[in-house]
């Protein structure tokens, strides 16, 4: 069966995936890096399509309506009076050169882009990441060089996009051995419950096709933004249910 009839096979009839216990190792580990890739695969698209978006907006509109400024020695210099913020496609958009705006107000907002006196703030779901100027630009930059630099960084979006996506990928793939390791612990427990005779290294393979109804929801929920109520609960709560539908195919040893 090939890897793609296995990962919907999770979906329709997860208690025959129970016959995967006697599976190869190698088997088992190749389909993990395959279901990370396809439930990877959602975020790294919609990323790259928000980033763009946010780069087009910001370099062709947003900082365009901005009066002249410069940075010098990492800090944003300009002769306004007040901050400018603007709406545009859910995303929140602020440039502030008079300090009057902190890192934690831009928190209100789901997502943002801020421009600070000191720092570049990013702000997806309420996860904030800063970014202090003098790490990313030189000593002195004039407005026309910082929309220069950022259409640079748009022509190189194709190539440094495959880059992060390995790096988020192989990230996820990490974290899920570790989730597949834990639930298999869990595992031990189940089939005493159970009245199952299962080692955990058949346990461990179970697993893996356990995780992947859990891992695939949350995926998407990640990807396009839509917030599970004690999500981690809910993850877990989930992957024990699968689990257990996973061990009730093999059956009851005898007494």
């Amino acid at each position: 069966m090939n890897l793609i009839k296995t990962f919907f096979q999770c979906f329709h009839a997860l208690k025959k995936t129970a016959l995967f216990r006697f599976q190869s190792i190698g088997k088992t580990i190749g389909f993990v890096f395959f279901m990370m890739f396809l439930t990877s695969l959602p975020i790294g698209l919609i990323m790259f399509f928000e980033v763009n978006n946010i780069i087009n907006y910001t370099t062709n509109e947003f900082i365009e309506d901005t009066p002249d400024f410069h940075f010098e020695n990492g800090i944003l210099i300009s002769d306004m009076d007040e901050a400018i913020i603007q709406e545009h496609d859910s995303n929140t958009y602020i440039f502030d050169t008079t300090g009057n705006i902190h890192p934690k107000d831009i928190l209100k907002y789901e997502n943002a882009v801020a421009l600070l006196p000191n720092e570049v703030i990013y702000v997806r779901n309420e996860k904030l990441q800063k970014f202090e100027y003098d790490m990313l630009l030189p000593e002195t930059m004039t407005k026309v060089e910082f929309i220069d630099l950022i259409n640079k960084v748009k022509q190189w979006l194709f190539i440094i996009t495959p880059f992060l996506f390995i790096i988020m990928y192989l990230y996820f793939t990490a974290l899920k051995f570790i989730d597949i390791c834990i639930l298999a612990f869990i595992g031990l427990a189940l089939k005493k419950w159970m009245y199952r005779y299962l080692n955990y290294s058949q346990l461990w393979r179970m697993s893996v096709y356990a995780i992947t109804i859990p891992t695939s929801i949350f995926s998407l929920s990640l990807a396009f933004q839509i917030m599970i109520p004690s999500g981690f609960l809910f993850y877990w709560l989930l992957a024990i249910y699968c689990l257990m539908k996973v061990i009730n195919g093999v059956p009851k040893k005898r007494t």
